[in-house]
């Protein structure tokens, strides 16, 4: 029954764009506003790094569904009602992650798939706001393709800048969008109405990073200093967050574009006066930071191409070396009996064995006898006759 009614809905919102065909269209599948409250748990400030991977020692994924059916995302699209299918296609990719820590302030990673990655706009220029009275640090219309749109309110809900045609308070604190160039991998960002409470233009590679996969899907890591959002925030606070995915082939407003949104003072998501953004609640809980683990792997092959692994253990280095002693002795050659062979003339034939001897060092100060050395003969036999039989390649795996 559910799934006729948001089926219901979506076609009675179709046939609305179909008449008016003058604005972009949103809407939530899963109620008629946004209300999502997400628990962000605190990340070890040393594992949030600006890669372009989504480490579970920065962040933690968020249980929002993807199903058109209940999802709590907002859909919106252009005026071009084909817009529709490409972004309800798109909102079954969508994934985000969360955290946050007292270096990064607040943290977020998002992963989604788009029709086409396309990002052509140039930097856009500074410009003047005859409503807040100030130079603006360039446009946000990169958004009609390939981008990312994050905003911070004073309050869950604002008033809204559509529809309300009255005076009123934006409550922005924060508004920034980032994208990439598909054309030359350059950056480009702005802001409109309020660049946060510093003000200070996020940095490519620092603040936030945008990387595109070979099986097309965008991945976003960024951070926003709380200095910018809400200074010496803790375990406890409240923030007031939305985030914009957006897409599309046009270099005009509101035309074939589209985009996937958490909260709703997004770039595409039109707003009424009981709009909502995300709630972010700051956990004290932390998230497990192992990324500084390493396993040393010694791999090897043998002659009939089967792969063996030895894991060798890390623990701290002896004191004193191992001493390696090349010791060479002629010894008698004795036949299957015992008896020593002679040559022609009655000699007594020798050859010479040479033995390699290695003693074990001497252990650390503390260290746990338990565990092997480095320098243990068995691992040194181990690897050497791995080493003269077949090569050996030693990999560092990051988890």
């Amino acid at each position: 029954m559910k799934k006729f009614m948001s089926a219901a809905i979506i076609c009675m919102m179709l046939v609305s764009v179909l008449a008016i065909g003058a604005s972009a269209e949103s809407f939530i599948p899963g109620g008629e506003y946004c209300d999502l409250s997400i628990e962000v748990k605190k990340a070890d400030s040393a594992a949030v790094i600006k890669d372009g991977i989504i480490s579970e020692n920065e962040y933690e994924k968020a249980d929002i569904s993807v199903s058109e059916a209940d999802s709590m995302l907002g859909i919106a699209w252009s005026q071009n009602v084909e817009m529709y299918p490409l972004a309800s296609e798109m909102l079954k990719t969508v994934e985000f992650y969360f955290s946050w820590d007292e270096i990064h302030g607040f943290n977020f990673a998002a992963k989604f798939k788009p029709h086409i990655i396309m990002q052509e706009f140039e930097q856009p220029e500074k410009f003047y706001s005859e409503y807040d009275g100030t130079w603006m640090n360039g446009g946000d219309d990169f958004l009609n393709q390939t981008g990312i749109h994050v905003s911070v309110g004073e309050e869950l809900k604002l008033y809204s800048l559509l529809h309300s045609g009255e005076e009123y308070d934006h409550g922005f604190i924060y508004r920034w969008a980032v994208a990439k160039r598909t054309t030359d991998g350059q950056y480009i960002s702005g802001y409109y109405t309020k660049g946060g409470l510093v003000g200070d233009t996020p940095v490519p590679g620092e603040d936030y990073i945008i990387e595109y996969t070979d099986d097309g899907y965008v991945i976003c890591e960024y951070s926003i200093d709380f200095a910018e959002i809400k200074p010496d925030a803790r375990a406890g606070d409240q923030l007031y967050i939305s985030i914009g995915l957006t897409a599309g082939t046009s270099d005009k407003p509101n035309e074939n574009s589209y985009s996937i949104n958490l909260g709703e003072y997004t770039y595409y998501m039109l707003r009424d006066k009981e709009a909502q953004n995300g709630r972010f609640v700051l956990l004290d809980e932390q998230i497990p930071n192992d990324a500084s683990s390493e396993d040393t792997t010694v791999s090897t092959e043998t002659a009939a191409t089967e792969n063996v692994t030895t894991t060798v253990a890390t623990t701290p280095a002896p004191t004193q070396p191992a001493t390696t002693v090349v010791e060479s002795v002629e010894v008698e050659v004795t036949d299957g009996d015992g008896n020593v062979v002679t040559d022609t003339d009655g000699n007594a034939v020798t050859e010479v064995v040479t033995t390699i001897i290695t003693e074990a060092p001497t252990q650390s100060a503390g260290q746990d006898t338990s565990s092997p050395v480095t320098g243990d003969p068995m691992i040194i036999a181990a690897v050497v006759a791995a080493i003269s039989a077949c090569g050996v390649v030693v990999t560092k795996k990051r988890k």
